[in-house]
């Protein structure tokens, strides 16, 4: 009920002529540009993940709701349902902000912070000791087709680090293609996937990917919309 409700909010927006750009469909590497001013962005999918032969709780769906606070700043939320053979049960929220730190036609670079909420209202007060993570995106154009976009990041309280390598590819203004490496610490891993534009502020996006060093597979499929006052 909590995503509908989202979904009649959005609706109240009028369209106007800009192309969304999402973070999804890769694994790491969100894209370099924080959203339009004013814009309201839903990014959804489903994710199923083998670890080990293993199924790990199915992401169905994960959330990213994106908002434009100024030309240079986004505010961000994101949560997963998480559905396993026993129960369905709502993940553990994530707020954090992305704000652009160089643009020009062929280089962007950005930070992104964020931190998980409790989902105890009495562990509220031991903020400071959850995962706080901290990333730098960056992004440049190799020609009007290829790109290039990487990630190094931090989790403090986890101790963990994140990293990133991206290429993508341009087949036509609608479909476009991907193959990504990254890892957290000495874990690596790869994917690939691709994206559909639908309509200017609607996209269709799947991918897929597997460890390089551990037994893990993972695929997802999502749909994201872009709103604007």
């Amino acid at each position: 009920m909590r995503y509908i409700s989202f979904l009649l909010i959005f609706l109240g927006y009028s369209a106007i002529s800009q192309t969304i750009a999402t973070d999804r469909p890769s694994a790491l590497t969100e894209n370099s540009n924080s959203l339009y001013k004013n814009g309201i962005q839903l990014e959804s999918g489903f994710l199923i993940q083998l670890d080990s032969g293993e199924t790990q709780p199915i992401s169905a769906p994960n959330l990213l709701l994106r908002y434009g606070l100024t030309e240079k700043t986004e505010l961000r939320l994101m949560n997963d349902v998480l559905v396993d053979e026993e129960n369905v049960e709502l993940g553990v929220w994530t707020i954090g902000a992305k704000i652009q730190l160089y643009k020009s036609d062929k280089v962007n670079l950005s930070v992104l912070p964020s931190i998980q909420i409790p989902s105890v209202y009495d562990d509220i007060g031991s903020l400071s000791e959850q995962p706080i993570n901290t990333k730098v995106i960056g992004n440049y154009v190799l020609s009007k087709a290829n790109s290039v976009g990487y990630t190094i990041g931090y989790t403090f309280n986890n101790n963990e680090i994140g990293y990133s390598f991206f290429l993508g590819h341009n087949f036509s203004d609608k479909i476009s293609t991907f193959i990504e490496m990254y890892g957290f610490n000495d874990q690596l891993n790869i994917d690939a996937g691709l994206a559909y534009l639908i309509q200017d502020k609607l996209q269709f996006d799947a991918y897929f990917g597997t460890g390089l060093n551990n037994k893990m597979v993972f695929a997802s499929v999502g749909l994201s919309y872009l709103y604007l006052k």
